[in-house]
């Protein structure tokens, strides 16, 4: 019953987002460990229902499968109530009801949870009443209830089992807390509070960067909760057990180990949908082990983003991937030391008895840089059906003089075994081409031309390719980039202000949409084969993923830090005719 009437409650009097101007800190004791905060309601709300995503979703019907029938008949009910009683659509009601705001909190020492609704107070007494008469039918029909009392001789207070909730002059409070519930409501009568929320210290740490009022959504939780119930704890055993996520995301672990805050930001508007995660970050939090992630003075930073012709995407990363690899026993579980083992043993012979993690990675600087790009085909090649976008990984060498006669001789042995594995299956065999210039050594190889009137496979969307400069090793599943990729204006700087940034990736909705035009008929064709489709509905679902990449304009990745603060970003361009 309590789930059920707060659902009933939270979506009728906000059905989108909010904004709060009455103090957070001052409304809830100190004792809290988290609390939740929208701004800008109406204006979101206006910007997510003309937001092109949300139409085409719309057309597609994405709306109707996730609303049961019965429920949408009811809420829709619901909102023609509200627009007969305020004389305005449910979206302007919105805006007023949450003029000043919605706050979500969690209290550990009363296991309460405490909802916060400010707005216009006429509006939210029309609704309000509108709401009791819709739920007093609903708890009757339970064998309840609504219990009613005068808090303080001034607040009328109303009762349902253990859930509680009241309207004062335009404040709407809800919680299943008695005490957390008489805080907000002393604070609302004018009695002075004291050891509230801004009285903590953690809580002040956490807002000298992130102020609530600042962003459409706003998040904050004290680290202790995270350590009481072990989430920190699984969030490193995550790591242990998957060498990419530690690659990715280890080093992160620690800092949040050792904060004592969490912050999460939100900002939504019809070009830009931006969220930010926010941790303490101080470099004596980073173990050994995982110098790797941060450098061993903690200032490691990626190389600039590489954006040759056609990039659909690029990553840039600081990580020194010989002591990833090698640390196994201390970063990783004993099973996947074990398969590390067997990696190991099976590279050595294939190397040559070299050492995979000391002489392959260990021969690249830390830092590395992936980029895919559009495929380009020389005039008279053979180009197949489905077209693969080109990729590369590009690194700085330690010791070029040293380095490059052996890595020389290990692409050759590679290329050497796949012709021999390729003709013992009766596959293609590739061509090899090797060249030095300017102490540059450029290697590269093509599958040897089909006969005419012979299909041209997927095989013919590689060349691979290395080059090897004075400072650069270059590897690319195409010659055509890795000539690109020896340009240094194809580098972009991006240096933020004030801060480190340790990984950075972009993606560029034209260059994906392009890649993906080229392969339609393929992917309308293989939809047919794995959903039953007919063609029309094939080529409509694609048809959708198609105009969704032309709306955005670019996503970004990022993490970055300065010496006291960690911060990962997810940003999303849009483009707004």
């Amino acid at each position: 019953m309590f789930l059920r009437i707060s659902i009933l409650f939270v979506t009728c009097l906000t059905t989108g987002l909010v904004h709060a101007q009455h103090d957070l800190d001052r409304l809830l004791p100190a004792t809290t460990a988290a609390a939740f905060k929208i701004n800008h309601a109406g204006q979101i709300v206006d910007d997510i229902l003309a937001h092109p995503l949300v139409q085409a979703a719309e057309e597609a019907g994405a709306y109707k499968d996730a609303l049961p029938e019965q429920q949408a008949a009811q809420l829709n009910a619901i909102k023609a109530q509200i627009k007969a009683s305020i004389g305005v659509e449910w979206n302007q009601a919105i805006a007023q009801l949450t003029s000043k705001g919605i706050v979500l909190a969690y209290d550990p020492p009363t296991n309460g949870v405490s909802l916060i609704i400010q707005g216009e107070e006429e509006t939210l007494t029309k609704v309000f009443d509108i709401l009791y008469k819709t739920i007093e039918p609903i708890v009757a029909l339970g064998g309840k209830s609504i219990n009613k009392g005068l808090y303080r001789d001034t607040i009328t207070g109303y009762q349902i089992d253990d859930l509680r909730f009241a309207l004062y002059e335009g404040t709407f409070v809800m919680t299943n807390s008695r005490d957390l519930g008489r805080f907000t409501l002393d604070a609302l009568l004018g009695e002075p509070p004291t050891n509230t929320l801004a009285d903590n210290p953690t809580f002040q740490q956490a807002t000298e960067s992130t102020k609530p009022n600042d962003y459409s959504v706003w998040f904050w939780a004290d680290s202790k909760l995270a350590a009481q119930t072990g989430g920190g704890d699984q969030l490193d055993e995550s790591m242990k057990q998957n060498m990419l996520a530690e690659l990715l995301f280890g080093g992160i672990t620690n800092q949040l180990k050792h904060s004592q805050y969490t912050t999460a930001t939100l900002d939504f508007n019809k070009e830009q949908l931006r969220f930010a995660f926010r941790t303490a970050h101080d470099q004596a939090w980073i173990p050994e082990r995982r110098h790797y992630y941060f450098g061993a003075d903690g200032k490691g930073e990626a190389p600039p983003l590489l954006q040759p012709k056609g990039t659909i995407s690029s990553i840039s990363m600081y990580r020194d991937l010989a002591p990833w690899y090698l640390l196994g026993p201390e970063l990783y579980t004993p099973e996947v030391n074990e398969r590390i083992a067997q990696a190991d043993s099976q590279l050595s012979t294939f190397l040559g008895g070299k050492d995979f993690g000391e002489d392959i990675l260990g021969a690249l600087e830390p830092g590395f840089q992936i980029v895919v790009a559009d495929t380009e085909f020389d005039e008279g090649a053979p180009v197949p059906d489905l077209k693969i976008p080109a990729f590369a990984m590009v690194a700085n060498l330690r010791d070029p003089e040293v380095i490059k006669p052996e890595l020389r001789r290990q692409f050759i042995n590679f290329v050497g075994f796949l012709n021999l594995v390729s003709g013992m299956e009766g596959g293609k065999q590739l061509d090899i081409d090797i060249q030095s210039k300017d102490d540059n050594v450029i290697l590269t190889t093509a599958f040897l031309k089909p006969q005419p009137n012979q299909p041209v496979s997927i095989e013919y969307n590689f060349t691979p390719t290395l080059i090897m400069t004075d400072e650069l090793f270059i590897l690319a599943s195409t010659k055509a980039l890795a000539s690109n990729l020896q340009d240094p204006k194809v580098a972009k700087g991006s240096k933020a202000n004030r801060s480190t940034i340790n990984s950075q990736f972009q993606l560029y909705g034209a260059a994906l949409k392009h890649i993906l035009e080229k392969n339609k008929e393929f992917l309308i064709t293989q939809n047919m084969l794995d959903k039953g489709s007919t063609r029309e509905q094939a080529t409509d679902e694609v048809t959708l993923i198609l105009q969704a990449t032309e709306i955005l304009k670019m996503l970004e990745i990022k993490l970055e830090h300065t010496d006291s603060e960690l911060t990962f970003t997810f940003d999303m361009s849009f483009k707004v005719e």
